[in-house]
């Protein structure tokens, strides 16, 4: 793996590591939350849902680094998680995580990776959870504040929007842009305990991203 790659990867892991460390403090926080009123736990949590969505859309920055370096420059820049998506999707429509179903070697040297189907997130979705916990965190207006919003003390909503991330991230594949090269990246790792991120090879087909050859 040359020098580029090899910092990419770093750079990746380390963002997946914190949207790991975030889940589980949202997971500590639900089960202990202490003498914090029901509010501020779902206010806690939700904040941290809305860094993960944009540790993922960074996370797409980091390895689409080879766009047009203005493209480049502005989204480094940028913390916007809707806006960010937005532009790298118009020039790499196949940029956003996939999570894995299963990895099966089908012939010698001839991995297949089977995607989850269909996508449990995309790059939509993930702009439209950003903007729902922007609502959640932020008061807005005199008339939205004197709004009485009942807590289910169960945070059946954090939990729902948790599982989604964690059904996307636990083990996905990612494609750098122009090389496409694809790597499948571990948040929970047997091996290392840590989070893993393997290059996979080279992609047979760019229409198919299922198909890989090892390298």
């Amino acid at each position: 793996m040359d020098k580029r790659l090899n910092q990419l990867t770093k750079d990746y892991c380390a963002l997946m590591l914190d949207v790991r460390v975030r889940n589980d403090a949202i997971n500590n926080i639900l089960v202990e939350p202490g003498l914090m009123p029901p509010r501020l736990v779902r206010e806690f949590c939700y904040l941290q849902l809305r860094m993960i969505a944009e540790l993922v859309a960074l996370g797409c920055v980091v390895l689409h680094d080879q766009l047009p370096a203005t493209q480049v420059k502005k989204l480094r820049k940028d913390y916007n998680a809707d806006r960010i998506l937005k532009d790298i999707e118009g020039y790499e429509p196949g940029f956003f995580p996939r999570a894995i179903e299963r990895v099966r070697e089908v012939s010698p040297g001839h991995k297949e990776v089977e995607p989850v189907q269909p996508p449990v997130m995309t790059a939509s979705d993930l702009r439209r959870i950003w903007g729902r916990t922007g609502d959640v965190l932020h008061w807005g207006t005199v008339n939205k504040m004197r709004e009485r919003t009942d807590i289910d003390p169960k945070h059946k909503d954090v939990r729902l929007l948790q599982r989604k991330f964690v059904d996307l991230l636990s083990v996905h594949f990612v494609l750098t842009a122009k090389e496409t090269q694809p790597f499948i990246c571990e948040l929970h790792s047997a091996a290392t305990g840590g989070v893993r991120m393997v290059a996979v090879g080279i992609q047979l087909d760019p229409s198919d991203p299922r198909q890989y050859r090892s390298s």
